[in-house]
């Protein structure tokens, strides 16, 4: 790899919770983030211009896993 920074910043944060309704009420109402959007079982909030998004975990997932969503400027760049 060569020493060009491919990895612009971190756009996304997604947490896996088991109670969607009381994360919601836990992030927004106690430690005050701005909820974007609420729909279909997901939950985005502002964090310093950093979305955090909030869902149950999926097809058998563990529930405490997390996944960093990277900024890039060239994904098949990035790819490669």
């Amino acid at each position: 790899m060569g020493s060009a920074r491919v990895v612009t910043g971190l756009g996304q944060v997604h947490v896996s919770v088991a109670d969607l309704a009381r994360a919601t009420r836990f992030y927004r109402d106690v430690l005050g983030l701005d909820e974007v959007l609420e729909a279909d079982g997901m939950a985005f909030f502002d964090c310093g211009g950093v979305r955090l998004y909030l869902s149950p975990p999926e097809g058998g997932a563990d529930l405490h896993t997390s996944i960093l969503y990277l900024r890039v400027d060239d994904v098949d760049g990035a790819f490669a």
